[in-house]
């Protein structure tokens, strides 16, 4: 049994459950909004598919693995939003959920692939772990510009937590850059995965 895909099986499914919690909550509540921010983002989704190709070695087991990451987290989300918001179990799926679900079949594996180029030790893998930190960096940077000063002070909450989701980025970034100088150099040369 490869407890990685389990590992990252529950991982999704935490997800998933926690961003439906998280919208039921968050309303008017600054805090709440700020999580919410940060678990519904798109590139923590990608994320979620990228991490399950990455517990594989090989293509096409990392590929289905992306996709299975990110159905689970969907499927999370739904069961546990309809959950609590009537109290009933679902039976069936509604047009909106079987967008996103084709959504997870789409991207599933191209991001299951770009997990598994991680354990390159090449150009390839350098690109492929800055997929998550571009992605962090470009959502925010386009979805969510960094406020004013006025914004800071008016919700002190989701401003901050937008900026810490680019320093974050920024430092994920930089380290995977030196990890890679680091394990490319000629005296570590050798295979190319890790």
């Amino acid at each position: 049994m490869n407890w990685g895909v389990v590992g990252v099986a529950l991982a999704a499914m935490a997800l998933g459950a926690a961003a439906a919690d998280v919208d039921m909550l968050s309303g008017g509540n600054n805090r709440w909004r700020a999580l919410d921010l940060v678990l519904n983002a798109a590139c923590v989704w990608a994320g979620v598919g990228v991490l399950a190709g990455r517990v594989q070695k090989r293509a096409a087991p990392a590929a289905l693995t992306g996709a299975a990451g990110l159905f689970l987290t969907v499927l999370a989300y739904y069961v546990v939003g309809e959950l609590r918001a009537e109290g009933t179990p679902v039976f069936s799926l509604s047009p909106h959920t079987e967008l996103w679900l084709f959504a997870a079949a789409i991207a599933g594996p191209p991001l299951g692939m770009v997990g598994l180029w991680t354990r390159r030790r090449d150009l390839l893998g350098l690109a492929a772990r800055l997929v998550v930190p571009a992605a962090i960096f470009g959502e925010e940077a386009v979805l969510h510009p960094l406020a004013t000063t006025a914004a800071f002070t008016f919700d002190p909450w989701l401003s901050w937590t937008q900026a810490a989701m680019v320093i974050f980025a920024v430092v994920w970034a930089l380290a995977s850059i030196a990890w890679w100088r680091v394990r490319s150099s000629p005296a570590r040369s050798g295979s190319a995965a890790v």
